[in-house]
């Protein structure tokens, strides 16, 4: 917030001056953190950078200075519920957009540690034990992994590969559910 100071000021005359001539506007939610300036803020967001299965910060393409985030860690979801806060109720603009979205749920955001532990209560909670041995050929999930990917892939054979997927959707969409409840709200 520290570092967007400027433009959030410049952004709140700007709309207020658009609603003066009947104009809408709409306020860009990015999904990366441009850490060099951010870490400097809110030094616990280390904690929301997702590591690929190798250890490293997953980044957007080739711009390794936007890092991605597992955006189903509560630190995170609160600091952009401050900034939506921010655009609806002080800014007071008409639309939001998330940028981004499928990147967001890209495999690798899904290799953070907390990603790893929901993915696992995830199976417990679809499954009962008689089901998860009959589907993953075992009923105990607390050292299941993510499986690991450097590539697209077509076909998907593997259950437990399905069931990453299947998880990975139902966290993207339920993030964007709950911003949008808090949004309307």
């Amino acid at each position: 917030m520290n570092a967007e100071k400027e433009e959030i000021d410049a952004t709140r005359k700007l709309v207020a001056n658009c609603k003066k001539y009947g104009l809408k506007t709409g306020a860009y939610i990015g999904s990366t953190l441009p850490f060099e300036t951010f870490f400097a803020e809110v030094p616990e967001a280390k904690e929301w950078v997702a590591p690929d299965y190798q250890g490293q910060p997953v980044t957007y393409g080739s711009q390794t200075f936007r890092k991605l985030v597992y955006f189903q860690h509560e630190g995170y979801k609160a600091y952009i519920k401050r900034v939506l806060k921010i655009a609806v109720e002080d800014i007071k603009v008409d639309l939001i957009h998330f940028d981004n979205s499928s990147v967001q749920a890209i495999a690798p955001v899904f290799y953070h540690p907390l990603a790893v532990q929901h993915f696992r209560d995830f199976l417990k909670k679809k499954y009962t034990p008689e089901q998860l041995k009959q589907r993953l050929g075992f009923s105990d999930v607390r050292f299941v992994e993510p499986p690991t990917y450097s590539k697209s892939i077509g076909i998907l054979h593997d259950p437990l590969s399905q069931e990453w997927v299947d998880f990975r959707c139902r966290q993207l969409a339920d993030y964007y559910g709950e911003m949008a409840q808090y949004i309307r709200a």
